[in-house]
C-alpha cells in the first residue's frame, strides 16, 4: 500500500464520528464511511449505497422479478457481464458472480451475506437502490463510485462491448479496492 493511500485511508476515519458505546447490528448494517449518493430528479440515476467492488462499471441490465429472486431461480437471459438487478440478490446466484459485471438490490447491508459474497469476488454491488421498478432488462447501466446507478435509456445486446471490471486476485487488491471502504480513489 502506498503512502498516498494511507493517508487517504487516514483521512477517511478521522472524519467518521466515533461509534456509540452500545453496537447493534442495526447500526452496524447501516455504518458508512460515505453517505448514499443522492437520486437525480431525471430518473436516470438510482441512489444507493457501493458496499463492494470497483466501479465505475457498465453493463447491460439483467432484472429478476422479486418472485424469482426469493426462490433463487435460475436467472433467465443472463449473459456474460450483465448487471444483475433484483429487490435481493439470492445467495443461489453465487455461481453468476464471476461472470457478472456488478449486483444491484434494493435489500442488504454492510455485513449481509450477499455483501461479503461480493467482496470476495470484487464484484460491485450497490444495495439500497430505489427505483429499480422502471429498470428494464437489456437497459444499459453504469454503477458509480459514489454508489448511483445511472441509466442510459438504451438497449443493449446480449455479449456486446462494455467496460466490465478488471479480474485481480483479492490477495492483491488494497483495502480500498475490496470494497471496505466505499470511496473514490
Amino acid at each position: 500500500m502506498t503512502i498516498r493511500r494511507r493517508r487517504a485511508e487516514a483521512d477517511l476515519f478521522a472524519e467518521v464520528p466515533p461509534f456509540p458505546a452500545a453496537l447493534d447490528l442495526p447500526f452496524l448494517e447501516t455504518a458508512s464511511l460515505v453517505a448514499s449518493a443522492p437520486a437525480a430528479d431525471d430518473g436516470r440515476s438510482i441512489a444507493g449505497t457501493l458496499v463492494s467492488g470497483g466501479a465505475p462499471v457498465s453493463g447491460r441490465a439483467c432484472v429478476v422479478s422479486a418472485q424469482a429472486a426469493e426462490r433463487g431461480a435460475p436467472i433467465e437471459g443472463f449473459a456474460d457481464g450483465d448487471i444483475i438487478v433484483a429487490r435481493m440478490i439470492h445467495a443461489a446466484w453465487l455461481p453468476y458472480f464471476p461472470r457478472a459485471g456488478g449486483l444491484v438490490c434494493e435489500v442488504g447491508g454492510w455485513l449481509s451475506h450477499i455483501a461479503i459474497l461480493a467482496r470476495e469476488y470484487a464484484l460491485p454491488l450497490v444495495i439500497g437502490a430505489q427505483g429499480l421498478a422502471g429498470v428494464r432488462s437489456g437497459e444499459l447501466l453504469q454503477i458509480e463510485t459514489d454508489g448511483r446507478v445511472l441509466r442510459s435509456g438504451e438497449e443493449v445486446q446480449p455479449g456486446a462491448a462494455v467496460r466490465l471490471p478488471e479480474s485481480v486476485p483479492l490477495q492483491d487488491l488494497p483495502l480500498l479496492d475490496r470494497g471496505y471502504i466505499a470511496a473514490a480513489q
